[in-house]
Parts: structure tokens; C-alpha cells; sequence
């Protein structure tokens, strides 16, 4: 058996192993004894008697700390129409996947990026904390949008520089915007 040092002998004075104490009191001994110069932790263990190999002596259980567990929690809702309203109501985020399709798009338009970033700014109008759209390619799919890109001297050479026109378009950045699936594998 391992002998006790110094500081755990210390530690020990004036605690009678045999008496039982309220959490109160076992608190207040365990911070009058606290030497180190951070948090300290105590461990509790308990004998519950059960055997875990039984399905019906399987003990789960979630133990809800005083100051809760110290990080944000953030809950977000994909939902869309009456149910977004409503969570939007509760507080939660909404997030809205932007992929376009349709008969007047081509495959090419869906990822172009005139289109991406013409969605996330619809999503971002709609309400939607979160945005997910398909990374942007350089094809641009509408005349006039080409005319403007052209004019303005949009960058869109780089995937990194069509990633920022995106975010910029979604309330010029004040939007979550994640980006997934797509054809652009030169990031």
C-alpha cells in the first residue's frame, strides 16, 4: 500500500473517516483544504448495486450542473414556411438550404455564380441565419449578370474570391454561409 505524503496528511487533518456529512459540510472541508493554485476537482463515486449486463438494471442519467456545463448552446431548426415562422418566434435559428433548380436553369447555372450568390441573397431575405449553398463556379448563367460582373470587375477567377462575393451578397456577411456539395474540387 502506497504511503501518504505530506500534503495528503494534511488534507486528512481533522476529517473523521467514519462520521457522515451533509453535502454542505463536506464542501466547506473539501474548500478549506484546497492548497493548489487552480480548480480543484473532487471525484465521487458511488456502489449502486447493479449489474449493467442486464437490461433492465442499465443506469443512464444526465446529471444538470449549478452553472450549466459553462458553454452556449445554440439550437438550429431546417424548416421552412409556418414552422420556420415559428421557430424564428422561439428564438431558434433557420436555417435554409439554397440550391436553385428549375426548367430555365441549366446544369451548369445551378453552380454558377450569379446564381449562388443571387440565392443566398433570397435566403438571407427570407429570414435564414444559416445559409447553405453548393460552392460557386466562374460560368456566369444570365445575360444581364454578365453584363454587370463584366462592368464592375467582380473577381471570380479564384474559388476563394467567388466564396467572399457569396458571403458579401448574403447581407454583405452578416449571414452564416456554408458551402457544400458542388462540383469545385480547387479550393
Amino acid at each position: 500500500m502506497a504511503i501518504a505524503g505530506k500534503r495528503l496528511k494534511t488534507a486528512r487533518e481533522g476529517i473523521v473517516r467514519t462520521q457522515l456529512y451533509t453535502i454542505e459540510e463536506a464542501v466547506e472541508l473539501v474548500k478549506s483544504r484546497a492548497k493548489a493554485k487552480f480548480d480543484e476537482t473532487v471525484e465521487v463515486a458511488m456502489n449502486l448495486g447493479v449489474d449493467p449486463r442486464h437490461a433492465d438494471q442499465m443506469v443512464r442519467g444526465v446529471c444538470q450542473l449549478p452553472n450549466g456545463s459553462g458553454r452556449t448552446v445554440r439550437v438550429a431548426v431546417f424548416a421552412k414556411d409556418d414552422k420556420a415562422e415559428e421557430a424564428k418566434a422561439a428564438g431558434l435559428r433557420v436555417v435554409i438550404w439554397s440550391y436553385p433548380r428549375g426548367g430555365n436553369l441549366s446544369k451548369a447555372g445551378e453552380t454558377a455564380i450569379d446564381i449562388s450568390a443571387y440565392a443566398a441573397q433570397m435566403a438571407a431575405l427570407m429570414g435564414a441565419h444559416i445559409i447553405k449553398v453548393k460552392p460557386p463556379t466562374d460560368a456566369l448563367e444570365l445575360e444581364a449578370a454578365k453584363k454587370v460582373y463584366e462592368e464592375c470587375n467582380i473577381p471570380r477567377a479564384t474559388l476563394s474570391e467567388r466564396i467572399a462575393h457569396v458571403v458579401q451578397s448574403a447581407f454583405n456577411g452578416r449571414r452564416l454561409v456554408v458551402f457544400s456539395g458542388g462540383e469545385a474540387k480547387d479550393i
